[in-house]
Formats: structure tokens, sequence, C-alpha cells
């Protein structure tokens, strides 16, 4: 790893924070079941930041940052805040909508799988992978299309789609699902194709034969597209 020293104390801190959330979630969730849903949320979150630092510290340590626990996204906070908002105001209001459990656990299914997913792309991509679309073809970037990239071109994104909504269907919130389902999707549509128009440009007609034969799997997304 070659972590840039004036980011260590940060990092120290940040891992502790999201490690103690984790450890203290676990414990809750034994003392408040069968109200498990807000403990395991906040197993579920910390532990998707964690695997993003340590896959990239892992498979990319030239760019190993504080940034790499991907904690500066204030669109993506203000969307959990307002999933938090909405369980509580119906847990107090309308307590009935928590009541399916079974509704839960497909939560906690889709945010294991996805999680496994988007961990397995971060992988199979190695020193392919990054958090940040790249407009140059930087040297040893290959086109990865082993492995599960075989199947999905872009399966980290994949993976992080429907962990969100894994994490909405945990805490059993209608809106919530609605809007991340709606709301991801659209942002999605418009950052895979730009990233396309660059990964066309780096390998030409072998991305453009790679694409048919593949899927992205998130909604409002055609693939394979008539490329």
């Amino acid at each position: 790893m070659t972590l840039d020293p004036v980011f260590l104390p940060r990092v120290v801190l940040t891992a502790a924070i999201l490690g103690s959330i984790i450890g203290g979630s676990i414990i809750a969730t034994f003392f408040l079941y069968p109200n498990f849903q807000l403990p395991i949320y906040f197993i579920a979150i910390p532990w998707f930041h964690l695997a993003e630092f340590l896959s990239t510290a892992n498979y990319q340590p030239q760019r190993i940052d504080i940034n790499s626990f991907i904690l500066d996204n204030y669109a993506y906070f203000g969307a959990h805040l307002f999933s938090l908002l909405e369980y509580y105001l119906e847990l107090k209001f309308s307590p009935n909508l928590k009541n399916y459990n079974i509704i839960s656990y497909i939560g906690i299914l889709l945010i294991i799988i996805s999680q496994f997913l988007r961990t397995l792309a971060m992988r199979t991509a190695g020193k392919n992978f990054s958090h940040h679309i790249k407009s140059n073809l930087e040297e040893n970037h290959k086109l990865i299309t082993n492995g599960i990239y075989h199947y999905l071109r872009h399966p980290s994104y994949t993976g992080f789609y429907y962990w969100a909504i894994g994490t909405q269907l945990l805490l059993q919130n209608p809106l919530s699902v609605v809007l991340f389902f709606y709301l991801l999707a659209d942002f999605f549509k418009n950052r895979i194709p730009f990233e396309e128009f660059h990964l066309i440009r780096f390998f030409g007609d072998d991305y453009k034969n790679y694409r048919k034969n593949t899927y992205i799997l998130i909604p409002f997304i055609n693939s394979p597209p008539n490329a």
C-alpha cells in the first residue's frame, strides 16, 4: 500500500468509526430482535465503505487515499438521510408498514449478493478498476472480459444499484424503494454511455463487440445494445 502519510490519521479514524458502528450494530441486532432492520442497515452501510477502501488498497494501492472510502458524495448521504427519516416517520405514525419481515429478509439477501457482486467486480478488474471515469488511456489499461465481466459489462454498477435498493427493502421503505429504483437508474443511464464513449475510444471494435454480448441488468438501460 502506498498511502500518503498525510492521509494516515484520517484513514485510521475513518476505519475505526466505521468498524465501531459495525460492532455496535451487531450487538444491537441481538438486543433489539425482532426489530433488527435498523441495526443491520448500520452494518451494511459501513461494511460497504470499508470494502471499497480495502479493495482499492489491494488492487490499486497507487490510488489509495481518504477518498477511497467514497464517503464524499453528498447526494448519496442525502438519499440515505431521507430513507432514515422515512423509516422513522413510518415507524412512528404507520407501524403496520414495518410488519412484513419477509421483505426485510429479501432486502438482506439482496444486500449480501450485491455486495459480493461489486467486490468480485473490483477484484476481477484489479488494477483496471477505478472509482472515476478515465478520459485518457493509461499504460497497462486492459479491457476485462473474463470472470463476471464475461456476463456483465458493468458489474460494479449493477452490484451497487441492487445493494442500494436492498437497503431500502431491509427498512421496508416503500417511498425510498421507488425513489432509489428510478433515481439510481437515471444516474447510471447517464454515466454508463459517457463511460462507454471513452471505452470505445480506447478499445474500438473490441469493446463494441464485447458489449453486444454482455448485459447490465439495470432498468431503463438497453443491454446488450445494438452497437
